[in-house]
């Protein structure tokens, strides 16, 4: 069986200070990958490049804000 954190925002600025050492855990703490959904542009294009790097991060981007009804 595999363990997700399906709704994980490792994009989030309190992350930058230790985002590699958070992710390395990820085996030790029996993690097997996250999903990190975007809220906007500019996070989906952080989360892009974070799953560049890390095989066990994938990301749901988009941006929900351009879906809201007035």
């Amino acid at each position: 069986m595999k363990i997700v954190d399906s709704h994980c925002h490792i994009d989030d600025e309190k992350f930058d200070q230790d985002r590699e050492k958070v992710i390395s855990n990820f085996e030790d703490d029996g993690i097997d990958f996250i999903v990190d959904p975007a809220s906007d542009i500019s996070s989906s294009e952080k989360i892009i490049e974070i799953v560049k790097k890390y095989d066990r991060v994938y990301g749901a981007v988009g941006d929900r804000k351009s879906t809201r009804l007035n």
